[in-house]
């Protein structure tokens, strides 16, 4: 078994999506850090489109020099319904 990397912390948040974010030159001042809460809602009622939406999760790491020429695996397990992962703008393979 391999090692394993966690990189469950130091993520940046954003509630919504552009093509832009999705570059390596995209300032993260624009994003808040996690912990957050992606909309506050009323206890009492709240629409569920309150939370509902395309958002951007972005994380800064430096690959290992040993991992060129391996099969390197990320996995998410907070992924709620649906993800598109991208790696230095170019979509992950799935």
């Amino acid at each position: 078994m391999g090692e394993r990397i966690y990189i469950d912390r130091d993520w940046n948040y954003k509630d919504s999506f552009s093509e832009e974010y999705k570059g390596t030159l995209m300032q993260d001042a624009a994003f808040v850090s996690l912990p957050h809460s992606v909309s506050e809602t009323p206890l009492h009622y709240f629409d569920e489109n309150i939370y509902q939406m395309v958002s951007c999760y972005r994380r800064h790491f430096t690959a290992q020099k040993e991992w060129k020429g391996r099969v390197v695996l990320l996995t998410f397990e907070g992924v709620a319904h649906e993800a598109v992962v991208y790696v230095n703008g170019t979509e992950a393979a799935v």
